[in-house]
């Protein structure tokens, strides 16, 4: 126990190294003062547009979390699980913990919803899956454009990498079934093997369909949501050039190596804003709105933990 705590502190070290060093870096290439100044031209009227854009965000992912438990063979009420999904939303965007806000949704279900520790992590995970797979797809769809663009051809060929190796994780998370029997007695294959077979049945369904259409629907909110701040803030972006940036750059945050993806959000929207001549400048004050627009629309998370003040297991 002692020594996967110790595990968990050095991880959230090294995120807050990890991220600590980005923004020096990306410090070091812009200018600060420049930076504010073009935080305070955001118009407040569309900063505010933005966060209930986002918060239609959340409602929507809590419907396809909805199908996805159902499918699993729960009851579950909306409000119920809009409440563990907006609790996870905090703990994924304000915290540098290894908690996570997926862990946290799974705790809640096993403390509150009599579900089993598989079913719980399942039910959580599934919708991660199905998450990634709407995102994923939404980057393909965006791949005529990316080559028509005028970004060099290494970064091109990055970006179908990124998207060849998440096809690949989300198809062996659904085909590990599949492996040979003498591997099927590990514990950690037991359980995967259970994520696989009920991964496919909810997948290849009428609602598994429609939850993969949800999620194209949350991640082209987020393009709008960052697009009304760009609007806001006078810069001359068109949609089409936030939908080549956005969606690539929640791909690469998702990656757990900086604190809900600080610095790597704002590297991502300077170069690829740069193509867009968009000044590092006013990229970097995008970016930032951006993260703080996602701090604020988990503010009702923080809200109902705090008031609930639940102690949440380190084991987590």
């Amino acid at each position: 126990m002692e020594k996967n705590r110790i595990k968990k502190i050095s991880f959230n070290i090294l995120k807050i190294l990890v991220t600590t060093l980005l923004f020096v870096l990306i410090f070091d290439k812009v200018d600060i003062n420049s930076t504010i100044m073009m935080l305070k031209t955001i118009a407040p009227s569309f900063f505010i547009i933005a966060l209930l854009v986002m918060i239609v965000e959340v409602l929507i992912a809590n419907f396809r979390w909805k199908i996805v438990l159902k499918q699993l063979g729960s009851n579950i009420t909306f409000y119920k699980a809009l409440r563990y999904l907006w609790i996870g939303v905090f703990f994924n965007q304000a915290l540098p913990s290894s908690i996570g806000g997926d862990a946290v949704r799974g705790y809640y279900l096993c403390k509150n919803e009599n579900y089993s520790l598989s079913d719980a992590t399942i039910g959580v995970l599934l919708d991660r899956v199905m998450g990634l797979l709407g995102l994923v797809l939404l980057v393909i769809l965006t791949i005529p454009l990316i080559f028509e663009s005028t970004i060099t051809v290494l970064t091109k060929w990055t970006i179908l990498s990124i998207i060849f190796f998440a096809l690949l994780a989300i198809i062996l998370s659904l085909i590990i079934d599949l492996i040979p029997n003498k591997f099927s007695q590990l514990k950690i294959i037991n359980g995967l093997v259970k994520f696989s077979t009920k991964g496919r049945e909810v997948l290849f369904s009428y609602y598994g369909l429609i939850a993969v259409i949800l999620s194209i629907i949350i991640h082209l909110t987020f393009v709008f949501a960052a697009w009304l701040l760009a609007y806001g803030m006078g810069l001359d972006i068109p949609f089409i050039g936030m939908l080549l940036i956005v969606p690539i750059t929640n791909l690469l945050i998702a990656l757990p190596i900086s604190i809900a993806g600080w610095g790597i959000r704002e590297g991502l929207f300077i170069t690829g804003l740069g193509y867009l001549n968009v000044s590092s400048d006013a990229a970097l004050a995008l970016s930032i709105l951006y993260g703080l627009l996602m701090l604020f629309v988990s503010l009702p998370g923080f809200v109902d933990w705090f008031i609930q003040k639940p102690k949440i297991p380190r084991e987590i």
